[in-house]
């Protein structure tokens, strides 16, 4: 009997009887980033050759067509080493051994257990090790877990699918494209989900705000606009980023808009999104005490495509931008990205835009190899609009583990443009990479059309520097 079975991106599994049960596991053991998290009921032993033998099978670079990448050897994550949230529920724990030690090898758990009464029905619970290196858990936090629990008494009842329910639903996880993106972490509880009207339609956003928000900013609140990616949700990217883990540490509020149901019948995309925000803030000033001189806005793929035009084209809109994976910029041909140049307008916008390593074509690579794409477009008219150029010879890099960061500061010293650079990761973002976007954001404010770093305003602007970043 299946009781759900819904995945790439929800997939959360369980399953009953021997032959199917077995067979499942024995593929979600093969395809880990398919499943967030699984219970098996009294399903079948597994052959120990099988798991022994995914200690050979190494991930490798693809991602759904993006750049491919060459992984170093000693990074390589085989399958025997991601995390998977499994509880297993069985009358005769020793015929299926073999399976709990897998998935306890898997999870990295410490081997010995240790038990709740209140927690499924008191089984033998195996923790995450605090010291675990696993990829997907190093932003999180060791949140994985097995659980074992020997029962002889009737499953098939509806208070013990509520305990499986709890179970499955305690975990998200995205990226499942690649174990080098792909982070496991504990379900939050979504913000306010409300409704307005755009361009006579129906839209969707949430609004998160935390506790500390009041604490730590009592006169008002900053605010981060977070716009999707393509065929995503306001509830999925708001787990998606973990935003939400910074915003709690920091105090500010998250202002999330869905996207649309217009693509088709049942993928979501992008529409009005200019209308859309400035009701969107206009409702933020309205309903919270926010400050509107700390308006700030990221996203991610077209939701940074998006940020990045308002960029050029609405600088007043925040005090400054921080996406990833998306560019924009002037450019005649009208194609994805590009601003028309009549509307570019030129001005101060402190921006940092973090790229993949493996992401699309267009934009990877340095802004100094030899290939001209959309990130040299962008970076030249950012440098010019910032007065941070010349681009320089990339000497100004910084590295820490596998983050690349190079800044440009304007005439004050003040740092207006930041380019980063994930090694290892595709297209998709990581939530490691959105503290690093706050820490670049939190400084800059903007009231009365005065840019200030930290209280300090930037100088009116000088001689163009138009020409010099080419």
């Amino acid at each position: 009997m299946e009781a759900m079975t819904t995945f790439p991106c929800s997939g959360s599994t369980t399953w009953w009887g021997t032959a199917p049960g077995t067979a499942l596991e024995v593929w979600a053991a093969a395809h880990p980033l398919q499943v967030i998290s699984q219970v098996y009921v009294e399903t079948g032993a597994v052959d120990p050759k099988l798991y022994t033998d995914l200690d050979t099978v190494f991930m490798d670079g693809r991602s759904s067509g993006y750049v491919p990448l060459d992984i170093p050897a000693d990074l390589r994550i085989p399958l025997t080493g991601i995390p998977v949230p499994t509880a297993i529920v069985h009358s005769d724990p020793d015929r299926v051994a073999a399976n709990l030690e897998h998935w306890k090898k898997a999870n990295d758990v410490d081997p010995t257990p240790r038990s709740h009464p209140g927690y499924f029905h008191g089984a033998d619970l195996y923790l995450q090790r605090p010291d675990s290196k696993a990829w997907a858990t190093a932003h999180g936090g060791p949140v994985s877990e097995v659980l074992l629990l020997h029962t002889d008494s009737p499953v098939l009842l509806p208070s013990f699918s509520e305990t499986i329910h709890g179970f499955l639903s305690k975990f998200v996880s995205y990226d499942n494209t690649t174990a080098y993106g792909n982070h496991l972490a504990l379900r939050k509880e979504y913000g306010e989900i409300r409704t307005m009207l755009v361009a006579g339609e129906i839209r969707e956003f949430m609004v998160y705000e935390p506790k500390s928000a009041s604490r730590i900013w009592p006169e008002g609140a900053p605010v981060v606009f977070v716009f999707a990616g393509n065929s995503q949700t306001d509830k999925v990217f708001f787990h998606n980023t973990l935003w939400w883990q910074v915003a709690d540490r920091e105090g500010f509020l998250l202002a999330i808009p869905c996207e649309t149901y217009s693509r088709s019948s049942n993928t979501v995309s992008h529409a009005n999104t200019g209308e859309f925000y400035e009701k969107l803030a206009a409702f933020m000033k309205a309903n919270h005490r926010v400050d509107p001189t700390r308006f700030y806005a990221t996203g991610q793929s077209a939701g940074s495509f998006a940020v990045q035009g308002f960029g050029i084209t609405h600088p007043g809109y925040f005090a400054a931008i921080a996406s990833t994976s998306g560019l924009s910029h002037p450019g005649e041909g009208g194609g994805f990205g590009q601003i028309a140049p009549a509307d570019a307008r030129y001005e101060t916008i402190p921006n940092y835009c973090i790229i993949g390593e493996g992401d699309i074509d267009m934009m990877t690579g340095t802004l100094w190899d030899e290939t001209r794409n959309m990130l040299d477009a962008w970076a030249a008219y950012y440098l010019e609009a910032n007065e941070a150029g010349p681009l320089g010879n990339g000497a100004n890099l910084e590295q820490t583990g596998r983050f690349q960061t190079w800044t440009w500061t304007n005439a004050q010293g003040f740092p207006v443009f930041k380019v980063g650079r994930t090694l290892h990761r595709a297209h998709n973002c990581i939530p490691a990479e959105m503290p690093l976007l706050w820490d670049f954001l939190k400084h800059w404010s903007l009231k009365d059309g005065v840019r200030c770093y930290d209280g300090q305003p930037i100088a009116p602007a000088k001689e163009s520097l138009r020409g010099l970043v080419q």
